[in-house]
């Protein structure tokens, strides 16, 4: 369960599970990504990055938006905060001068007009605001999500071995379906075409890219990126 700009985080530890790395502790946590995207306004950095963000949700009418209002916002902050470790709320407290001050600088981020419009996707994936809030509030365990984890491995490999196949060929589209399939089940989500979509182009960026291809084989992330957006239809959804 994750918002927009977490599901970068999250295919990255899983790709690098995938390559076999050992998988540390986050050492740059949300409120560090508060504070980077504060620095990059003030010196200019963001106007770029808006550019990104305005070509993705370009025709999204703004009045459809499911916006969270401050209960709800308020609800965010409390399972982020219950869900940290300990050592890691300390840190985020004193980085913001308290609880309440880190608690304020969230609302302010999350019930942003920018911030919004990145959950109105993730929302979308979801089915609906309730859904999300839904599966927010109930994680899947640990095991279940190693074992999910473990069954996408097994379809890159398998898909690895088919680069020489064209990518509407029956065999692929098959394996691309159930990669579709597993990553619908671990997210949770309820139509899982956009985040395919964004997968795609994920893993097909750097540095994930040189790092599948170190993996499975030259030309793997292209070559299953490729597939994907065969069998989903191309461009960020």
């Amino acid at each position: 369960m994750a918002d927009g700009n977490s599901y970068d985080i999250f295919f990255g530890d899983l790709n690098r599970a995938y390559m076999g790395e050992e998988l540390a502790e986050e050492g740059y946590t949300g409120f560090d990504a508060a504070v980077t995207e504060e620095y990059a306004v003030e010196r200019g950095g963001y106007k770029k990055a808006a550019l990104y963000y305005d070509n993705i949700f370009q025709g999204l009418e703004v009045e459809s938006l499911p916006i969270f209002d401050k209960k709800e916002v308020e609800e965010m902050f409390r399972l982020t905060y219950e869900r940290m470790p300990e050592k890691m709320r300390k840190i985020a407290a004193d980085e913001f001068g308290g609880v309440e001050e880190w608690k304020k600088h969230f609302m302010e981020v999350v019930s942003s007009e920018d911030m919004q419009k990145k959950y109105a996707k993730v929302v979308e994936w979801y089915g609906g605001k309730e859904a999300y809030k839904a599966a927010s509030a109930n994680p899947l365990g640990k095991d279940v999500v190693k074992g999910y984890g473990k069954r996408i491995e097994a379809v890159m490999e398998k898909l690895a071995g088919k680069k020489n196949c064209p990518t509407d060929s029956f065999e692929v589209k098959e394996l691309v379906g159930e990669y579709g399939f597993v990553m619908k089940q671990l997210t949770q989500i309820k139509e899982e075409s956009g985040m395919m979509k964004y997968l795609a182009w994920f893993q097909n960026t750097e540095p994930t890219k040189s790092k599948i291809d170190k993996r499975y084989g030259e030309g793997t992330a292209e070559f299953i990126s490729q597939a994907i957006e065969t069998f989903y239809g191309g461009g960020l959804m």
